[in-house]
C-alpha cells in the first residue's frame, strides 16, 4: 500500500465553499500517468495538480477528470498555497515555465506574455451555441482570442443580465471549440454591478472537460491582455492592473487580479489570488494498482 498525501483547496477566494476547487498531490514521484488519471477522475474536482520536484524545479502535471491540460492558473494558486514556501517556486508546465510566490497569504504567479489568436468566428453561430440572441453580443470589443497559457475565445455581451441568461448547448459548444482550436469560451460584460471590478466573466471550459470554471487565472489574464490590445483598459506608467469577477452564476464568486507590465507590448503578466485549504488527507493506493494508459 502506498500512502500519498492529498489536499483539496478552494482557489481565488478566502471563503469556504467558494472560488474554484483544485486537488494537489505534493509528491507525485513514482505515479504513472494512468494512476494520475485515475486519481483525477476519482477526486472529481476541476483540476488535480501533480507535483514532482527535481533539481530546484517542480514538474507540474495538470489533469482534469478526463484529460491532461497544459496550464491551469487556479491549480498553481492551490499548489503554491499547499507548499507554503519562502521565495519563488519554479514550475515547469506544458505551457512553459511559471513562477509563483506566496507572501502574506497571497499567491502571485508570473505567466507567459500573451499571444493573440487570429480566429474566424461567426457571431450568429456563437450566439446560437450560447443560447442567446445575436444582439446580446456587444459590437465592441471584437470577438477574438488570446492566450497566456490556455487558448481562449472572448465574447463580449451586453450587461451581466445576459451572463445570467446564457443557456449553452455544451455538446455543440465543445465541437465548436475543437474546430476553432480553443480551450475555453470566455463570455464577459464590461458593465457590472460592482464598481470594484473591471469586468464580470463566465468561462465555459467544455473543451478541457468541464462545462464551466468558477475561477481561472489564465482566462482572466488573457482577457485583460485582449482588452488592453483593443484600448478598453489602459496602463498608467507602463503598468495595467485589473480585477475580474467570476463564478457568480455558479454560486462560487471569485475575484482575480491581473497585472501587466507594458513597453510597446506586454512584457510581463502576473495574476494574484488567495486560496483556502479545505481538506487534507491520505490517498491509499495499492501497490498492485494497474496504470490506465
Amino acid at each position: 500500500m502506498r500512502d500519498i498525501p492529498l489536499f483539496v483547496v478552494d482557489a481565488f477566494t478566502q471563503d469556504a465553499f467558494s472560488g474554484n476547487p483544485a486537488a494537489v498531490v505534493p509528491d507525485a514521484r513514482g505515479l504513472t500517468m494512468g494512476e494520475r488519471m485515475a486519481i483525477a477522475e476519482e477526486i472529481g474536482v476541476p483540476t488535480t495538480a501533480f507535483l514532482s520536484e527535481q533539481g530546484g524545479e517542480i514538474d507540474l502535471k495538470l489533469l482534469t477528470p478526463t484529460r491532461e491540460i497544459e496550464m491551469c492558473g487556479h491549480a498553481v494558486i492551490a499548489a503554491t498555497t499547499v507548499l507554503d514556501r519562502r521565495g519563488p517556486v519554479n514550475y515547469s508546465t506544458g505551457a512553459g515555465p511559471v513562477i509563483a510566490r506566496l507572501e502574506a497569504g497571497e499567491v502571485t504567479m508570473t505567466l507567459s506574455p500573451p499571444r493573440f489568436l487570429e480566429l474566424d468566428v461567426d457571431r450568429i453561430a456563437v450566439a446560437d451555441h450560447l443560447g442567446i440572441r445575436p444582439p446580446r453580443i456587444a459590437e465592441s470589443p471584437p470577438l477574438g482570442g488570446a492566450s497566456t497559457g490556455l487558448r481562449h475565445l472572448f465574447v463580449p455581451v451586453v450587461g451581466v443580465r445576459t451572463l445570467e441568461q446564457l443557456r449553452p448547448d455544451f455538446a455543440r459548444l465543445a465541437s465548436f471549440c475543437h474546430e476553432l482550436g480553443v480551450d475555453t469560451v470566455g463570455v464577459y460584460s464590461l458593465a457590472t454591478d460592482d464598481d470594484a471590478v473591471d469586468f464580470q466573466l463566465r468561462d465555459l471550459s467544455v473543451a478541457i472537460g468541464k462545462n464551466e470554471e468558477p475561477a481561472s487565472g489564465t482566462t482572466n489574464s488573457a482577457l485583460v491582455s485582449w482588452l488592453w490590445r483593443h484600448g478598453v483598459l489602459e496602463p498608467e506608467r507602463g503598468v495595467l492592473t485589473a480585477v475580474g469577477l467570476q463564478g457568480v452564476e455558479l454560486g462560487r464568486g471569485s475575484r482575480i487580479a491581473t497585472r501587466l507590465e507594458i513597453s510597446g507590448a506586454v512584457t510581463r503578466v502576473e495574476v494574484r489570488g488567495t486560496a483556502r485549504i479545505m481538506m487534507s488527507g491520505t490517498l491509499h493506493l495499492p501497490e498492485s494498482e494497474a496504470a490506465r494508459e
